[in-house]
C-alpha cells in the first residue's frame, strides 16, 4: 500500500490521532508531576554607586536547587534566568574586593522566582565581587558640523552648545584619557534662519560603560544678513628699537569683512585696531612686517587684511 493510500486509510488516521494524543497526555502527566533540579541564574548587580565600576572578574552566575512542577521548571531549563543582587547587601572584604552571601538573603532570591517555584538550596556560599573607584570629569563638547548658508546669510559671530560640556563618571585609567568628546556629524544646507538642533554625542563602544551626565547637546545660532565692508583703518608697530625711525609702506591698511546689515552703519576705523611687530619679523629674519587683527567687533565676520605685508624702512 502506497504512503498516499496510508494516509488515506480511516484507521491509520484514527491510529495517528490515537498516537497523538497518549503522547500529548504522557507529556501533561510528566509535566503535572513535581520534580527537584538544578538551574543557574544569571546575576544582574543592581543600585551600583555612581563613584564604582563594577570589574570582569565579578562572578557572573549564581547556582540553585529548586522544586516544581514540570510546567512551571520549563522556562528554568529552556532559558537562563536572571537574578538581581542588590549592591547595598554586599560586604567589603578588603580595599576594593566585595563579598555576598547569598544564603542570607534566602527570602529575598526566593520572591524573584515564580511563586509556584520553591528555592531549596543555594550551592554558592559566597559570591566575589570588585567594584573599582570611578571618578568624574569635565569633558568639553565639540561640535562635527558643517554650514552651507544661503547667499548673504551667515551665523552672527559664533554658535553655542547647550551644555558645551559633559560631567563623566568612570575609571581613572579611562577618563584620565579623555579629553574632549564630538557630537554627531551633522550637515546644516541651504540655512537662512536661526538654527536650534538637538545633537546626539558621538560614544565610542570602548566607553559605552562610562556614565553621563548628558548624551545629547543642542546647538544654537543667530543666522543674519551680512554684507561686505570696506575700511581704511590706520596700524601701529610695536617693538620698534629706541632711537630709531621706522616708516611703513603703506601708512594704511585696506580690512575687507563680513557685517550683518543692520550692524554696517556702526563700523568704523575704530572698530579695529590692526598691529605689527617689528620684533617678531626680526626674529624670523623677514624683511618686511605682519599685520594682524588685535581687536574688532564681535558682530564681525571673515577678516581679511590687505595688503598681507607691510613694507617698511628703519633708520636712526
Amino acid at each position: 500500500m502506497s504512503f498516499r493510500k496510508l494516509k488515506e486509510n480511516k484507521k491509520f488516521q484514527t491510529f495517528l490521532i490515537f498516537l497523538c494524543l497518549s503522547v500529548i497526555s504522557w507529556l501533561l502527566i510528566k509535566l503535572s508531576k513535581e520534580y527537584t533540579t538544578s538551574a543557574y541564574f544569571d546575576i544582574r548587580y543592581i543600585n551600583l554607586p555612581k563613584n564604582k565600576e563594577l570589574s570582569s572578574f565579578s562572578n557572573k552566575q549564581v547556582h540553585v536547587l529548586i522544586k516544581g512542577t514540570g510546567f512551571n521548571l520549563l522556562k528554568y531549563k529552556l532559558k537562563t534566568q536572571t537574578l538581581n543582587i542588590d549592591l547595598r547587601d554586599v560586604e567589603m572584604q578588603y580595599k576594593d574586593s566585595y563579598y555576598y552571601l547569598p544564603k542570607s538573603h534566602f527570602v529575598k532570591i526566593q520572591g524573584q522566582l515564580d511563586k509556584n517555584i520553591d528555592l531549596r538550596n543555594i550551592y554558592n556560599d559566597t559570591i566575589f565581587l570588585q567594584l573599582n573607584q570611578n571618578i568624574s570629569k569635565k569633558i568639553p563638547v565639540l561640535a562635527d558640523v558643517t554650514f552651507q548658508f544661503e547667499n548673504g546669510n551667515n551665523i552672527n559671530g559664533n554658535y553655542s552648545l547647550i551644555p558645551d560640556s559633559v560631567e563623566v563618571y568612570g575609571p581613572v585609567k579611562i577618563l584620565k584619557k579623555l579629553n574632549e568628546i564630538y557630537t554627531e556629524k551633522y550637515d546644516f544646507t541651504e540655512v537662512s534662519s536661526n538654527i536650534k538642533q538637538i545633537l546626539s554625542l558621538q560614544i565610542p563602544e570602548n566607553l559605552k560603560d562610562l556614565s553621563f551626565s548628558d548624551k545629547e547637546v543642542v546647538l544654537e545660532a543667530e543666522v543674519l544678513k551680512f554684507t561686505e565692508a570696506n575700511l581704511e583703518i590706520p596700524f601701529t608697530v610695536k617693538n620698534v628699537p629706541e632711537g630709531f625711525n621706522l616708516i611703513t609702506f603703506p601708512k594704511m591698511v585696506k580690512v575687507i569683512c563680513q557685517v550683518p546689515l543692520n550692524k554696517f552703519s556702526e563700523l568704523n576705523e575704530d572698530s579695529f585696531f590692526i598691529e605689527c611687530d617689528y620684533k617678531y619679523s626680526e626674529e624670523q629674519n623677514i624683511n618686511y612686517l605682519i599685520p594682524i587683527v588685535i581687536s574688532k567687533p564681535k558682530f564681525v565676520n571673515s577678516v581679511k587684511i590687505v595688503p598681507k605685508k607691510i613694507e617698511y624702512l628703519i633708520s636712526k
